[in-house]
């Protein structure tokens, strides 16, 4: 992330990504330290997972054109913090569909994917398993460093 893009983020968009990579790894079982985790460490330790939070409960989860196709995007909601809600996941070429192609916000096109078309959380601890299995190159959900 360059200097210019931190200052365009607020202290509580921070916050609200942290609670949310909280949120994610508590329900997946992966044992996750904000405070000690180095800027650029996934949360997942092997690069898989990114997860988007936002406070506004009707939001979508938002793609840009460079997100990886082959990772697993997770939505969270903030808008009864500090209470989250954990809305779903996709991959991201899934996302990335001309139906959702837009600029809701000025200067900052992206694939806006609405709640509904997102996979349930109870689907993502199987498709995590069975990526590893695939790879073999990942760790299982909840192994120890």
């Amino acid at each position: 992330m360059s200097f210019e893009r931190c200052n365009e983020r607020s202290l509580e968009d921070y916050i609200l990504e942290a609670a949310g990579e909280v949120a994610v790894a508590k329900a997946l079982n992966i044992p996750y330290d904000p405070l000690g985790r180095p800027p650029g460490v996934p949360i997942d330790g092997f690069g898989i997972l990114q997860v988007r939070t936002t406070a506004d409960e009707h939001w979508c989860l938002i793609l840009r054109p460079d997100d990886s196709d082959d990772k697993l995007f997770i939505l969270v909601l903030a808008h009864e913090w500090p209470k989250l809600y954990i809305c779903g996941w996709l991959y991201g070429r899934e996302g990335k569909q001309q139906q959702w192609w837009g600029e809701r916000q000025p200067g900052q096109p992206a694939y806006y994917v609405p709640q509904g078309e997102l996979r349930s959380m109870k689907t993502l601890r199987d498709e995590i398993e069975n990526r590893r299995r695939k790879t073999n190159k990942v760790r299982s959900i909840g192994e120890a460093n």
